[in-house]
């Protein structure tokens, strides 16, 4: 299921940075789309394991391992998860949890003077790029932005816990790819090209 698209407002005022994380700091983890973290909670406890071994303190929201159907919760809980992480000054970086098909349900729900009054890191992937984008639009860019040092796109599979039996392979990244040959200057953005699509249609 797709959601229709919605309309985000232009950003106002001045950029909007969070500061980096440091070890101690508290990360929240929300899950504004589907219920994937109810389904395969072992994925759940290995990513909050993986961040404690970094030196991190991980709290998950009230219904970040919900399930009501196809979602984690209503588009009002999963906004209220979100504003609860945003406005605890002990959650340093907010990360979802999953993707789905539904994080544009919360868009119209969303406190955006809240979530600029209190700059935090906001990471996830799939269709989180709505969220990523809507919240770009009220609190400004970013920066440079460096290109990882490893990636992966094997698949082991959550169902038969294959991934519980080894790490996923990484690959050394080549850096930016470029498409097209040119040269061009101003703000660039990224994210899942469906979603973003789906959010240009809005514009």
């Amino acid at each position: 299921m797709m959601c229709p698209p919605t309309r985000v407002p232009e950003r106002q005022g001045k950029r909007v940075k969070p500061q980096a994380l440091e070890k101690g700091d508290t990360i929240g983890v929300v899950s504004p789309s589907w219920c994937g973290p109810a389904l395969f909670p072992h994925r759940v406890e290995r990513g909050r394991a993986f961040l404690e071994s970094l030196g991190y303190r991980v709290v998950l929201a009230e219904h970040a391992v919900g399930r009501r159907g196809w979602v984690s919760g209503t588009p009002e809980e999963r906004a209220a998860d979100i504003h609860r992480m945003f406005a605890d000054p002990d959650v340093k970086a907010i990360v979802a949890a999953i993707g789905g098909d539904h994080s544009c349900q919360v868009l119209p729900h969303l406190d955006f003077g809240l979530i600029a009054a209190n700059p935090k890191v906001f990471v996830g992937f799939s269709d989180v790029t709505v969220l990523n984008l809507a919240i770009h639009a009220h609190t400004g860019p970013i920066g440079e932005i460096a290109p990882a040092s490893v990636w992966t796109d094997e698949r082991l599979d959550w169902g038969t816990k294959a991934d519980l039996t080894r790490a996923r392979t990484l690959k050394t990244s080549p850096g930016w790819a470029w498409l097209r040959p040119g040269r061009g200057e101003g703000p660039l953005v990224g994210g899942c090209l469906e979603s973003m699509e789906q959010s240009t249609r809005a514009a």
